[in-house]
């Protein structure tokens, strides 16, 4: 048998076995309720690609890149004015289309008919993950819960508060939110349809992953399939994670400063570093060094004016965050930094909490095991990539290995020291990686390869006791209309169900995106049950009280929880204030709070 057919033979087979898995669910179906939100997905794709041809006239490398920034910054400037609308949305999508042009596929450019086979197996399992509601595929990322808590979260309750910027109530609102500002587009588009933007959201990240793996496709076939092996590309790209906007501009950084054409593109290397920024200042503070080391590199690239002006063009380009930050909390890069620019609305105890989450740990320890060792015989969400890289910077020539291992090392380091350790925060490096391991991998046997393809399906079929796409398509699941199989009962349903005059407070709850009628807060901040008792609340009209035991219990385990906030302090406050607990389900309980003419008299 030709080893050409073997990888179409594997395909035609493994992909309907994936495929027949979600049966019970009618595929079809949820394909057709799907739709919609990849329809918009794709539209605000295409019209980013237009914004690159009004940027970058000609380039059909860096042009699609530059538009994805190029929107995004768009997207930001009318969120953060509080001018995103319908009309805008679609007008800002309008005008991205006008500039789209279709561009002929260069001899070494990814389009289908070149496609190599070994991409599908990859990209179907991608396809079908980011079609599954959000807080139902990962457990390793704990369901979603950065997802649910704030990444569509907080577009939403920018929609309902009609402009983007910092909230008291979710620090994290504080952050950037160049992906964050994405999402609040697609929002937007589908006028505040939760079902339609929590998957367009998914979908759009996914795109963006593809795109990512053509562009390391057209300087190195072998590395594009590195990429698309290593699992953590279908967890961020089928998540709405904000790893998708990094990896797009970062990888096509890498590709730009690791060729020889000379200084160039200043300015789109900056919009790229700005874009970088603005979607996740983790991942600009661990690229910086690796890709300045990159740039520096060659001797032509070693004049001062040409990295000024990407670094002042970067800053522009960031600057709706932290000039809207200055502006409304009195910090610029809250809450990052407080410690030198303010505490904004935070008091010390608050800000000491968020710098014990979030301080790097220095152990090497955390290297080997979130990097080299991360659940490989688990999830394998890295595969055998690190050891790839590794092997490749073995076989690499002197310059280049000296070049590459810096820019490694140095990301390392910055992992290792400056951030909390989390494996996801590597995940921007992972085109560098790519590009390394993809030596070794081309002398691997054709089999081999194949095999190693097979580890992200087995990592998808290894969610929800096998049955990942049991809820494929059914959006009904974000809001409680319908409850997902298998599942313990939840509480969505409950409270979609309570009276249109049911005020309900969340303690605990960081679920924000499918529970949306909930008033909730981070674990940094405060809200009313922090500064009211029972009795309070019933002046102030709260009825329903939702409480996450499980969370409450997480954060004072971590030591991130305020003094009087801990699970048994909450029980023990509702009981006393003469609050019924109306139904106890897994992990969560719903208590209705008494009518002020119930309340108990205090006593003497």
């Amino acid at each position: 048998m030709p080893r050409s057919i073997l990888p179409i033979l594997c395909t035609l087979t493994l992909v309907p076995a994936l495929l027949w898995l979600g049966g019970a669910v009618e595929i079809g179906s949820g394909l057709l309720r799907a739709l919609p939100s990849v329809g918009l997905a794709w539209l605000w794709w295409v019209a980013a690609r237009g914004y690159g041809h009004w940027l970058v006239p000609g380039s059909s490398d860096m042009g699609p890149v530059v538009g994805v920034v190029g929107l995004v910054f768009l997207d930001q400037c009318l969120g953060r004015l509080g001018l995103m609308d319908l009309t805008s949305a679609w007008g800002l999508l309008a005008l991205g289309l006008l500039g789209y042009r279709r561009t002929t596929p260069t001899p070494n450019s990814l389009g289908w008919s070149q496609m190599e086979w070994t991409w599908v197996l990859p990209l179907a399992v991608l396809g079908t993950a980011a079609l599954v509601p959000p807080g139902w595929l990962w457990d390793t990322e704990f369901g979603g819960y950065d997802v649910l808590s704030y990444h569509l979260a907080l577009p939403a309750d920018w929609w309902t508060l009609g402009r983007m910027g910092p909230l008291t109530t979710n620090a994290y609102s504080g952050l950037p939110g160049g992906a964050e500002s994405a999402f609040l587009h697609l929002h937007a588009l589908t006028g505040g349809t939760h079902d339609v933007t929590g998957l367009a959201a998914q979908m759009l990240c996914a795109i963006l992953m593809i795109h990512t793996a053509s562009l390391l496709h057209r300087k190195n076939a072998a590395a594009a399939l590195v990429f698309l092996m290593t699992p953590w590309v279908m967890v961020t790209g089928s998540m709405a994670y904000t790893e998708a906007f990094v990896m797009l501009p970062a990888c096509a950084m890498i590709l730009h400063l690791r060729g020889s054409d000379g200084s160039g593109q200043a300015c789109c290397l900056g919009l790229l570093a700005g874009g970088i920024a603005l979607a996740k200042p983790s991942a600009a503070l661990l690229l910086a060094l690796p890709l300045a080391v990159l740039f520096f590199a060659a001797p032509d690239r070693r004049q001062p004016k040409p990295a000024l002006l990407s670094i002042g063009i970067a800053i522009i380009v960031s600057m709706p965050w932290w000039l809207d930050n200055t502006l409304s909390v009195g910090s610029p890069f809250f809450p990052l930094l407080t410690g030198i620019f303010g505490l904004g609305h935070w008091t010390e105890i608050q800000s000491a909490n968020w710098e014990a989450a979030h301080t790097g740990g220095g152990s090497l320890a955390a290297l080997w095991t979130e990097w080299l060792a991360y659940r490989s015989f688990g999830h394998w969400q890295w595969s055998v990539t690190p050891w790839l890289a590794v092997v490749g910077l073995g076989m690499a020539s002197k310059s280049d290995r000296i070049k590459d291992g810096l820019a490694v090392g140095l990301g390392l380091a910055v992992f290792v020291l400056l951030t909390h350790a989390q494996s996801r925060f590597l995940v921007p490096m992972l085109p560098l990686f790519a590009l390394i391991a993809a030596r070794p991998l081309s002398r691997l046997p054709q089999g081999l390869v194949w095999v190693m393809l097979l580890v992200p399906m087995a990592t998808f079929l290894g969610q929800r006791q096998g049955l990942p796409t049991a809820a494929f398509g059914q959006a009904a699941v974000l809001d409680g209309r319908t409850t997902m199989p298998d599942a313990p009962p939840s509480p969505m349903a409950e409270v979609r169900s309570l009276p249109e005059s049911a005020k309900i407070l969340g303690v605990g709850v960081a679920d924000g995106w499918r529970f949306s009628r909930v008033a909730r807060h981070a674990v940094w901040d405060t809200g009313p049950f922090d500064e009211l008792d029972p009795t309070a609340l019933l002046n102030d009209g709260w009825t329903h009280v939702l409480v996450d035991d499980t969370m409450l219990q997480v954060w004072d385990r971590s030591g991130w929880n305020l003094p009087d906030r801990s699970w048994t302090e909450v029980q023990s406050r509702l009981s006393e204030g003469g609050a019924d607990l109306l139904k106890d389900y897994s992990g969560m309980s719903l208590w209705k709070l008494p009518a002020p003419s119930e309340v108990p008299p205090a006593s003497p």
